[in-house]
Parts: structure tokens; C-alpha cells; sequence
């Protein structure tokens, strides 16, 4: 943001009355910076704060500032759902002299194709650029034997513009089709067409009625499914088994392909259990490995997973264990000593009153150059300030600079505005660690 003094303003012999033409000599609008976008991904809004000031800096009635344009106080704004995806360069147009080639771009969403609209278009990388190949060869006629009468390079000759007419020296030409859009199920394709003269330049001078298609549509077939045969047989009679089956990847007529063209579809599972009923006298309890005590000093708890198992250690309900005394999954645990604050007595302040800890601000700080300080020297006591402490601001135009120690023992910071302050946010609130 940046601030200019105000504009001279001469009011019009005949116009509406205004509220003391003297105050608004002295006033303008002012505006915050713009908050973050109202979705995550696609079309959102944004809003920010516009308030009228007199040249003290304080808010005005804004029927002091109508003679000013009021700036927006919201705006539309979008944030991309997907990412762009270029295929390949298709081949030059032309063998020799300028010509084109296309690319195929995409709008994706996790390796997906999804419409253009979940992009942000004007980022779209370009799918048409000039190519150049060899220098065309070509043998020159003498003027006397050029068709029509029309002179070696027509474009020299004063009235060339009004030539556009067909002729053998001006013809289509077309590029390579590029690749089908889709891999089954129908697409289209495209190809460069342009206008050449004998000499491989570009024109305007070919029969329009005679223009090559740009495009066309294509058919790579129905799109594949997955196949899937009959269950096999349990690999158990009781206790859990296994049974697997044959999934593949077909076209409709049969021709068998590999899995990663039916990706886009959920695969059917290959193998499931079966015969989930237990063995007679074959259930038991599974007891998992404590995990750590839940606290990293002081008292706490550890907790444990238990199951009831068959003999392959298949997993079944706990009510075919019910006549086994049931494994405790909870006990108590002791860390080491936890660190506590020793506080020194409050020190007397002679102007101003004590502040929260790693609070700072002023109330005229007009340039980006805050006047509140605060700092925290934590060297020595085993502690340091968390990566998840963050400070936020309060008030008018305030600036927020907050400075780290690499290891997070200290912490300095300046912080002000117009009547602006910098405060840790609520939801970490000053938040320490052991170091």
C-alpha cells in the first residue's frame, strides 16, 4: 500500500450541498490489504476494509470523502482446482521454410481431465507455436514466364493488396493430424492449415472454398472394462481362509490389455477370505506391543491393541474369545520430571502500564516502521518458543515483524499501526517447547 497527500478539490458552481467543503479539502479513503480468497479452489470473493480519514489520520463520516471515488470493498477472485498438463510437439507443418505445430492441453485434477473452467485460464500454456524447418530449395522462373502477368514476389508491387486471387502458386498446405483427444470412445484431431505461396511464405491468397479441414473427429474403439471370473476354492475349511480369482483388463471383443488402461475404474478385488467360522478350541488373544507413554514427563498412560485371533492369526470377533480372561490395554507410565517457571518479581514501570508476554504495538506508526517491541530470551532454561506460534495482528494498517532465533530460544519482534498491535493467535496462544 502507499499513500499520497490529498487532492486538490474545487467544488462546481452548481452542486449538491456537502457537509463543510473546508474538512473535505483534508480527507481521502483508505483501504487494508485484501483478505484471503473464500474458497480453497474455483470462483470465491475477497473482501478488505475502506474507511474515509481527515489529515489527522482518523476516521471521518464518509459523507466527508463522496466527492472521492470510494475504492471496492470486495472483489471477485479464483483459485485454481487443477493444473494445466501439455502433450507433446506435434511435427512441423511444413518440410522446409516457417511453418506450425500443436500440442494437446489439458486441464487435470490428480492425473484427471476435468473442464477448463477448474483451471485458471489465463496461465493456459499455448497449444499453437511457429515452427521453422530447412531452408526451402526452389528454382526461380524468369518474370516474362509468371502466370497472369504477376511480377517475381507480388508483395513488392503497389496494388498487391488487391491480387487475392486463387492461383497455381498459391496453395493449402496441411501439417501432420495430431494425436486422437481421446483414447476410446470417440475424440477429434487437428492439423495446421495455411496458405503458401511457390516460395513457402505465408498468404491470404487461397481458395477458401477449397480449405482442407482443421479437424475431424476419431474413434480408438470402446472404451475397456474390467473382467473378472469365477471364485476359487478356500483355502480352509475354518479359521480363515483365502480365495482368489481372475481380474483382467478387456475390450469388448476380447483383447486382453494391461491394468493401467482401466485405471480410471475401481478394480474388482482379486482375492477375499472365506470361511471366517472358527475351528473348534483354535481362538486366542493377540496382544500388540505397548506404545509410548502418552506424556513426555510427568505421569501418563501407555495403551496397547489386543485381538482375537485363530491359529493363522486371522483376525475374528471377540465374542469366540469370550471364555479367556481378557488382557488389559491400559496401565499407568512415568516419564522424567517435567520443567517448571521460575518467575522473577514484576519490575516497576514509570510511564505506560505492564503488557501480555510477546505483545507489542503503538498508535502512530503511519510508514510500515512499528514502535512496539517485545522480546523472549528463554537461553538456559531448556525451553524454546514452538514452530506453531504465530502472531496475528489487531487494528488499523499494522505491521507485524517478528523475528526467530534458528534454534527458538529467542524471539524479537516490532509491531504497530494506527492504534495496531500484535498479539500470538488464540488457537497456539504462546506455545513452548522442551528444547
Amino acid at each position: 500500500d502507499c499513500e499520497m497527500p490529498g487532492c486538490p478539490w474545487a467544488s462546481p458552481v452548481q452542486s449538491t450541498p456537502r457537509p463543510d467543503n473546508s474538512a473535505q479539502l483534508l480527507t481521502q479513503w483508505r483501504y487494508g490489504s485484501w483478505t484471503a480468497c473464500s474458497v480453497s479452489c474455483g470462483k470465491g470473493k475477497r473482501a478488505r476494509y475502506v474507511s474515509c480519514r481527515d489529515a489527522q489520520g482518523g476516521v471521518a463520516d464518509e459523507s466527508y470523502c463522496a466527492h472521492l471515488p470510494r475504492p471496492p470493498e470486495s472483489s471477485a477472485c479464483f483459485s485454481p482446482c487443477g493444473q494445466w498438463r501439455a502433450g507433446e510437439w506435434s511435427p512441423c507443418s511444413v518440410t522446409c521454410g516457417m511453418g506450425r505445430t500443436t500440442r494437446q492441453v489439458v486441464c487435470s485434477n490428480y492425473h484427471q481431465p476435468v473442464d477448463q473452467s477448474f483451471c485458471d485460464l489465463e496461465e493456459k500454456p499455448a497449444t499453437e507455436q511457429e515452427c521453422t524447418a530447412a531452408p526451402c530449395i526452389y528454382h526461380r522462373q524468369r518474370i516474362n514466364d509468371q502466370p497472369y502477368g504477376y511480377p517475381q514476389d507480388p508483395g513488392r508491387h503497389p496494388g498487391h493488396s488487391s491480387w487475392n486471387v486463387p492461383s497455381a502458386d498459391n496453395q493449402w498446405r496441411t501439417g501432420p493430424w495430431g494425436a486422437c483427444s481421446s483414447t476410446c470412445a470417440g475424440g477429434f484431431q487437428r492439423r495446421v492449415v495455411v496458405c503458401q505461396d511457390a516460395d513457402g511464405r505465408s498468404n491470404s491468397y487461397c481458395d477458401e472454398r477449397v480449405k482442407p479441414a482443421e479437424s475431424k473427429s476419431c474413434d480408438s474403439g470402446p472404451c475397456p472394462l474390467w473382467n473378472y471370473g469365477v471364485w476359487g476354492e478356500c483355502t480352509q475349511t475354518c479359521g480363515g481362509g483365502r480365495r482368489t480369482r481372475l481380474v483382467v483388463c478387456q475390450r469388448p471383443s476380447g483383447q486382453r490389455l494391461n491394468d493401467y488402461n482401466c485405471d480410471v475404474l475401481d478394480k474388482p478385488p482379486e482375492m477375499e477370505q472365506c470361511n471366517q467360522q472358527p475351528c473348534p478350541g483354535s481362538a486366542s488373544w493377540h496382544r500388540r506391543p505397548w506404545k509410548p507413554c502418552s506424556v513426555t514427563c510427568g505421569r501418563g498412560t501407555k495403551k496397547r491393541e489386543i485381538a482375537c485371533v485363530l491359529q493363522n492369526q486371522t483376525k475374528i470377533e471377540e465374542e469366540h474369545c469370550s471364555h479367556l480372561p481378557r488382557p488389559r490395554t491400559q496401565k499407568a507410565c512415568r516419564a522424567r520430571g517435567c520443567p517448571t517457571w521460575k518467575a522473577n518479581r514484576w519490575s516497576e514501570t514509570l510511564l505506560g502500564r505492564p503488557v501480555p508476554f510477546a505483545t507489542a504495538g503503538d498508535c502512530y506508526s503511519a510508514a510500515k516502521c512499528p514502535q512496539g517491541q517485545f522480546s523472549i530470551n528463554l537461553i538456559g532454561t531448556g525451553l524454546k518458543v514452538a514452530e506453531a506460534t504465530k502472531w496475528t495482528s489487531q487494528g488499523n494498517y499494522v505491521s507485524v515483524k517478528v523475528h526467530r532465533s534458528e534454534d527458538g530460544t529467542r524471539i524479537y519482534g516490532r509491531c504497530g499501526g494506527f492504534c495496531g498491535k500484535c498479539i500470538p493467535q488464540a488457537h497456539n496462544g504462546l506455545l513452548l517447547e522442551v528444547h
